[in-house]
């Protein structure tokens, strides 16, 4: 999710032909939200470990999901899992599924994307959104 911006639900549903490999640079998601269907374009290529984690936990040849559902939990259940990790590791800011978007929104922040570049990413039809 933080190399993405995707919500939980988006990666259950994101699907192969959304995956691009760009020869130049590597993996491209062109994809939509689930929540507005609008159009998102992702460079994870940026992030080494996305790929790794592509690999990791991939689906079979015959699915048309990019990850194996059996990795997947209830998202009311994983976000109880953060919690707990999150008290664990003495942090007191409320985490979430959705804290990393936000962290994702702050790491292209970081590799300098603009404001209308990052609202694209993200799926949002207002900047301001953003």
């Amino acid at each position: 999710m933080i190399y993405t911006g995707y919500y939980y639900k988006d990666l259950f549903i994101f699907t192969k032909d959304q995956l691009l490999k760009d020869q130049e640079h590597g993996n491209i998601i062109l994809g939509s939200r689930d929540k507005n269907g609008n159009q998102t374009i992702i460079p994870i290529f940026k992030f080494p470990y996305a790929s790794i984690i592509l690999k990791r936990y991939s689906s079979g040849i015959h699915s048309k999901t990019v990850f194996d559902h059996s990795h997947f939990i209830e998202e009311q259940v994983f976000n109880r899992h953060l919690k707990d990790i999150a008290k664990l590791a003495k942090i007191s800011k409320s985490i979430s599924n959705k804290v990393a978007r936000h962290t994702n929104a702050q790491l292209w922040v970081r590799y300098g994307a603009e404001g209308a570049i990052l609202s694209k990413m993200k799926g949002h039809t207002k900047q301001e959104t953003t």
